[in-house]
């Protein structure tokens, strides 16, 4: 870092500790991390979202519980002074895949575009989403992520309410798509994102996108999974047979997945020094740990 920029971005956020938060409607996982040579916890905690702490109804969106129970959970003083990097579930994200256009030329030609993509896809719900889209590679559809606008309301309000500034955001994808990139080298395969209750199946080829779909998990999530995969590839159009499935499920250690005739490969989080003695059984504690600061390589943008 040149002198230059070190005096401008100043000692203080410098050494600013990483207050990483996984936000999931059942439960939030909390770490603070020390920004040194090496990265430390300092604090770790998973808070259950208890409908009986909160004055909540059905009527409410399915964010609400988790966002007021963060809020409230904020207000400890160990995780103050820390700058936010927070993981949104599937359960709060949709995605969509944006037909590449030659035409588009301005930001306000873009965006149109982006949300009739997402009307498309998804209805006049999306009248209330804040809509992102990573840059179109040529002659390929570009990915594209949405979340309610109350949802990130909320939260930059908890955040800014506290005086915790430089919050990032990112969808679960995003997260777990660089953690493949730096375990697998892949061109045409299928993506499996497990989390409790959702299920994300992306099909890439030849390393450009071609269906990103969100599911309710069911219990027999492997039959789940091959039923998903065969269908999405009839309705690509591509024979997928003999292609990797590549899955992604922070929280399970038995490799419980086991598809017929398609090879299997586990996508891991690595465990930083075994999330320094215990975090590492809790769901998502890993990943939260090891989110390197390169995320932005994964072309989907972020929340800021």
């Amino acid at each position: 870092m040149s002198p230059r920029l070190r005096e401008f971005l100043g000692p203080d956020l410098l050494i600013q500790d990483r207050l990483r938060i996984f936000m999931h409607p059942q439960q939030l996982v909390l770490l603070r991390i020390k920004r040194t040579n090496t990265q430390h916890i300092l604090n770790k905690k998973v808070v259950p979202c208890l409908a009986a702490e909160m004055e909540t109804d059905d009527s409410q969106p399915n964010w609400m519980l988790a966002a007021s129970t963060l809020a409230r959970v904020l207000q400890d003083e160990i995780w103050q002074n820390a700058k936010p990097q927070v993981v949104l579930s599937n359960h709060f994200v949709r995605y969509a895949l944006v037909p590449w256009h030659e035409g588009l030329t301005r930001r306000d030609e873009r965006q149109a575009y982006l949300r009739h993509s997402f009307q498309l896809a998804y209805g006049d719900s999306v009248k209330g989403w804040d809509l992102r889209m990573s840059d179109n590679r040529l002659q390929h559809a570009a990915l594209a992520s949405g979340i309610e606008q109350g949802l990130l309301l909320h939260m930059q309000q908890t955040f800014e309410g506290l005086g915790l500034k430089g919050k990032e955001i990112y969808p679960h994808l995003m997260v777990a798509i660089n953690q493949l990139r730096q375990q697998a080298d892949c061109y045409a395969y299928w993506f499996v994102l497990v989390e409790k209750g959702k299920l994300c199946i992306a099909l890439v080829q030849d390393g450009h996108w071609r269906s990103v779909k969100t599911y309710s998990s069911e219990d027999e999530i492997t039959l789940q999974i091959a039923a998903l995969i065969d269908r999405e590839s009839v309705i690509c159009g591509i024979n997928t047979s003999g292609w990797p499935v590549l899955i992604y499920w922070p929280g399970n250690i038995d490799n419980s997945v086991q598809l017929s005739k398609r090879k299997v490969v586990w996508i891991r989080p690595v465990n930083l020094e075994h999330l320094q003695a215990g975090a590492g059984k809790h769901y998502q504690a890993s990943q939260l740990a090891n989110m390197s600061q390169d995320n932005q390589q994964f072309e989907l943008a972020m929340w800021a």
